[in-house]
């Protein structure tokens, strides 16, 4: 499992629509092999949206590139974003499951 990180910026008037925009065309998208994400407002600088995207692999993410869904997800989206960064991390658990313990 990797995690997709995408940091970008956005009008900071339009970001709530984007949000909106951005979940409902990732809904519609149904891409194979992604799994739960979220979608983050910066609380600092209202220009900055951050999503993570769980996938199987990176080859689970690249095999959607130019695909009829992922064109028409970044069709929705391309709009409201100013800049963008994407990158994949290996996800570890900062405090392991059997180490947890009670909160």
């Amino acid at each position: 499992m990797i995690c997709e990180i995408v940091e970008m910026t956005v009008d900071p008037e339009r970001r709530d629509e984007f949000v909106k925009v951005y979940r409902r065309a990732w809904k519609d998208a149904g891409l194979e092999g992604s799994h739960r994400g979220k979608i983050m407002r910066c609380v600092e600088d209202a220009s900055k949206v951050v999503v993570l995207i769980e996938w199987d692999d990176v080859a689970a993410h690249r095999q959607h590139r130019q695909t009829p869904r992922q064109n028409h997800f970044r069709e929705a989206i391309d709009p409201f974003m100013k800049d963008w960064q994407v990158q994949h991390y290996e996800l570890d658990e900062l405090v392991p499951q059997n180490l947890a313990g009670p909160r």
